[in-house]
């Protein structure tokens, strides 16, 4: 490996990661209705809320699982979704939509919505 290429690798890399971290600070449309792929099943088990898709298993708990389920009756958005949960747990709005946002980036980056 020459040095030149090993530089270009590491910019690239650099990049990427620069680009990750940027992408991860960008905050989901409030408008933004939330589906689930093809073949993820949920059910309640428990205190737990169980997400399936193939071998894969994600499991939530129960403030989790409620938004879990608001996202595969599939009416709410983002935005609504904050409103209920702040309203339920009496928090602000924007912190329910703070945790939405982030609950749904790792559901997704686990491959469950489409």
């Amino acid at each position: 490996m020459t040095r030149r290429s090993f530089l270009k690798g590491a910019l690239l890399g650099a990049g990427s990661l620069l680009l990750y971290a940027a992408l991860r600070r960008v905050p989901l449309p409030a408008s933004w209705v939330p589906k689930l792929k093809n073949g993820v099943r949920g059910a309640w088990q428990g205190e737990e809320f169980v997400l399936k898709r193939g071998p894969l298993t994600l499991r939530l708990n129960s403030t989790g699982g409620e938004v879990m389920e608001m996202v595969m009756a599939g009416r709410h958005d983002v935005s609504r979704m904050a409103l209920v949960m702040s309203k339920r747990y009496g928090i602000s709005r924007e912190s329910a939509q703070r945790d939405i946002a982030a609950l749904l980036k790792e559901v997704d980056r686990l491959g469950f919505l489409a």
